[in-house]
């Protein structure tokens, strides 16, 4: 837990909650936050293969690599892309990790986001009501050496409007399975997005992780619970 944020960064524009429960003692999620200025805000969250030391050894390497390069790139495609290429030289074949870095640019109104073999971003949108999941293409770290990982990648962005909900988490949420062997899944997600959009992003975290407990009762936690909420103010407007 030492290797996470200690609190959520504090910009005018946003309310911003995490959580990160390990399954084991020692947790292979990882997140972080990079405030680039006053105008951009950078973070990411990924899942790196395994559990245990195993895991955690593989999540401070690539915390290291990723915290040199958001001091030098904002593209979030460019930055995983380096990241891919470093890690494949430096890690066995059969380790990966799945992530998606994101840029929050508050001046312009726009989300720029790419995803490496990650789960959806889920999106709960205040003007129309609905939720949206946005899956744009890409392989996770670590299982080309660069050129088809590159080719695959793809940037995507997504308009800041007032009250939208951007919901960032790991398979320890979706993939929480209780005895019979049925997954939490991503529409039970959406749907407590839809029913608590409105309120704090605390809450809503809090109601996502009541919920995967009360799912999988007394079949135990198997994977790490993690996940970010950046829910844009009421009152927001671009920056011009």
């Amino acid at each position: 837990m030492k290797f996470l944020p200690s609190d959520t960064p504090d910009y005018p524009y946003v309310q911003i909650e995490a959580i990160c429960q390990p399954a084991q003692e020692i947790g292979g999620d990882y997140y972080d936050f990079f405030p680039y200025d006053d105008e951009r805000l950078g973070l990411i969250i990924g899942d790196v293969s395994g559990k245990g030391v195993h895991a955690a050894f593989y999540m401070t390497m690539v915390k290291g690599i990723i915290k040199t390069l958001a001091k030098e790139v904002t593209s979030p495609r460019e930055i995983l892309c380096k990241l891919n290429r470093i890690f494949y030289e430096n890690a066995p074949r059969k380790v990966f990790i799945s992530v998606i870095y994101g840029v929050f640019d508050f001046k312009t109104g726009i989300l720029t986001y790419a995803r490496a073999g990650h789960l959806p971003l889920i999106v709960w949108c205040e003007n129309h009501k609905k939720t949206l999941q946005k899956i744009p293409a890409g392989m996770a770290i670590g299982l080309d050496s660069g050129d088809k990982f590159d080719d695959l990648l793809e940037e995507a962005t997504c308009i800041l409007e007032p009250g939208d909900l951007f919901l960032f988490f790991t398979d320890g949420i979706s993939e929480a399975g209780r005895a019979d062997g049925e997954e939490f899944g991503e529409e039970r997600l959406k749907n407590i997005l839809s029913r608590f959009a409105g309120n704090s992003p605390d809450i809503i975290l809090e109601e996502i992780k009541d919920n995967v407990l009360r799912f999988i009762g007394k079949s135990g936690r198997h994977d790490d619970i993690t996940a970010i909420a950046v829910q844009m103010k009421d009152d927001y407007k671009i920056n011009t």
